[in-house]
């Protein structure tokens, strides 16, 4: 750029410029407005609820439909907003109710409103008016998300009422959430109360696995947490309790199910989110999974079945250790409580070496027989374990029969014995001397 135009800018802003003395020369007409410029006069009357400006470009020959800066409409951007007076006038004078901007309707807008942008209740018109001049209340913009979903996630408690009544309250977006998981998500506890009420499915899952409690509980919101756990039973607290109880293993099964080890396992593939999905299956089940079994239990995400899958392939591949295993020193005191921990210690490690041989056999194209053949081996042994855990089982009961529950507990003193002895020798003799003046009278 030469010296020379700066000198020009400067002569152009300058004072003494031509341009200025037109523009203040109050016999020169007002440069017409173009079509352009009203568009954009527009855009900012409804952005400033300039009602009196709105209603002059409209009456000038302004389209109501016009399509302002960014792809807003003007009904669109009025909603978006919250202004309902500008609403109002727009769709008297013929303004489409179901208007949208990137399918993002205008229902969806006014109930995406938030309450500092605009009351509560001046949203609730809205919506009334767009309803009564047929607005669709069931369509869905490109996530599928819907105005219902949209009223749950901002709290407006009045419309979420309304649209209850005229849409599908079931509807779900890509993520599988319906407007109760909105509500949760946004902690809105009165909204979840109404949602509830209205029926919608509190224990369906997401396509992550979880559910709307799960998903309270990722946020620690206890309100919600304490309000629909009134109403559901959570499966991680029931399968916990007994998970390393032998119970179960004496009354038939072929063994415990270890879920802490499955959670605990799905926590360092980073799926801990599936955890309810696998609250029913046992680690021998887990530790053999394929892509057919993850889909069948319900891993519907192709990348979580892969990186179960993953996980469990570096899991295979680890060396069992010795040092694992309890030992017991010769000649030490051994409890029952011990051989309980041990039992279930030798059961936990050959659940997983039988685990191990059956992802080889699923793995290998070519059947080897030397795999099979320590199958079998480890399940004998299962049953090996299951008669001394009877065996331990009937030691425990024989031996909590013959305890007798203790009466006083004090050391036994021989001056004791004299003193008991003597003490009634004196009742019985002060006895005798009494009754005798009674028998002679």
């Amino acid at each position: 750029m030469d010296y020379d135009d700066f000198d020009d800018f400067e002569d152009f802003l300058s004072d003494d410029s031509d341009v200025s003395i037109n523009m203040n020369d109050p016999a020169r007409e007002p440069p017409e407005i173009t079509h352009e410029q009203k568009l954009q006069n527009f855009f900012f009357y409804i952005i400033r609820g300039n009602l009196l400006g709105i209603c002059e470009l409209l009456d000038s020959g302004i389209e109501i439909n016009s399509e302002l800066q960014d792809r807003w409409k003007p009904i669109v951007l009025a909603a978006s907003i919250g202004n309902q007076e500008v609403v109002h006038e727009l769709i008297i004078r013929g303004a489409n109710v179901n208007e949208h901007r990137d399918h993002t309707t205008v229902l969806m807008y006014v109930c995406n409103c938030l309450e500092k942008n605009s009351p509560f209740e001046k949203c609730y018109e809205i919506v009334l008016e767009l309803l009564e001049n047929g607005a669709e209340v069931n369509i869905t913009n490109r996530r599928k998300e819907t105005a219902l979903m949209f009223a749950s996630g901002i709290g407006n408690v009045k419309i979420v009422e309304k649209l209850l009544t005229c849409c599908n309250s079931s509807a779900e977006d890509q993520r599988g959430w319906n407007a109760l998981f909105w509500a949760v998500d946004s902690n809105r506890v009165e909204i979840v109360k109404i949602l509830l009420n209205a029926g919608l499915e509190y224990e369906k899952r997401d396509v992550c696995g979880n559910t709307p409690l799960s998903l309270a509980k990722i946020h620690e919101y206890i309100e919600i947490i304490d309000l629909l756990s009134n109403d559901t039973v959570d499966p991680l607290i029931v399968t916990l309790k007994n998970s390393y109880d032998l119970e179960d293993f004496l009354e038939g099964s072929e063994r415990p199910q270890f879920v802490p080890d499955i959670f605990t396992m799905l926590y360092g593939i980073r799926c801990e989110n599936l955890q309810t999905l696998f609250s029913d299956t046992n680690l021998l089940s887990f530790l053999s999974s394929t892509d057919d079994s993850l889909l069948k239990l319900g891993v519907t995400m192709p990348y979580q079945r892969k990186r179960i899958l993953m996980g469990l392939n570096k899991f295979h591949k680890h060396l069992f250790k010795k040092k694992s295993l309890p030992i017991v020193p010769r000649d030490a005191l051994y409890t029952t409580i011990d051989f309980s921990h041990a039992l279930l210690t030798a059961i936990r490690h050959l659940t997983v070496m039988e685990a191990n041989l059956v992802y080889i056999l699923q793995s290998k194209d070519n059947f080897r027989n030397d795999v099979a053949e320590s199958v079998i081996g480890i399940r004998k042994k299962f049953n090996m374990l299951k008669r001394a855990a009877k065996n331990l089982d009937t030691l425990t009961q024989q031996w909590d029969n013959n305890n007798k529950s203790v009466d006083l507990i004090t050391r036994q003193r021989p001056w004791l014995k004299w003193m008991k002895f003597t003490s009634f020798t004196i009742i019985l003799i002060g006895s005798v001397f009494l009754l005798k003046p009674i028998r002679f009278s």
